[in-house]
């Protein structure tokens, strides 16, 4: 092998402290030439900046209108239900296994021995045949086996509703 192809180019830093030692020497033309490199690398450094930041600030935009879009209010009509029942569609099954009449009494009874055994109040829309986990388990306590209206905003991701106000359904 030829000894010009076994020799390694210097990096960047070597030929800076290069530079270096002969600005320190005196040499003119290598302190322009270190001033040249250094400002170079300062514009490179600023320009990678300044596109890191728009990116950030481009994300954060995007992000910031997706999720206002998505903190829409809207009422939904169902009833305060336990998650268990709900992924049957009602608490038919579990008022036979129990010998309970169905009526809104057993339901409500339903619901909270259920929420009690591990279950979790949970808004369930029959007409469209979804469980909306509810946020705030205390707000829906008093109503639980009831036929409510829910306003608040529903996170779409999750299937939970941010509770606001709920009410009985008239």
């Amino acid at each position: 092998m030829p000894e010009a192809a076994r020799e390694r180019k210097p990096d960047a830093a070597e030929e800076d402290l290069g530079l270096i030692e002969r600005v320190l020497s005196g040499d003119r033309q290598a302190f322009e030439a270190l001033v040249r490199s250094e400002l170079s690398n300062l514009i490179t450094k600023e320009k990678n900046m300044k596109g890191v930041a728009m990116g950030v600030v481009v994300s954060l935009v995007i992000l910031g209108s997706s999720s206002f879009a998505a903190q829409k209010q809207q009422t939904i009509t169902g009833e305060v239900m336990d998650s268990s029942c709900a992924k049957m569609g009602s608490h038919e099954m579990m008022e036979k296994q129990h010998n309970m009449p169905s009526n809104a009494a057993s339901d409500k009874a339903c619901t909270t021995a259920c929420v009690k055994a591990g279950a979790k109040f949970v808004l369930y829309d029959a007409s469209s045949k979804t469980a909306y986990d509810i946020d705030d388990q205390k707000k829906a306590e008093q109503f639980a086996g009831e036929k409510v209206k829910v306003t608040g905003t529903v996170d779409q991701a999750s299937g939970t509703i941010h509770v606001a106000k709920i009410a009985k359904a008239s």
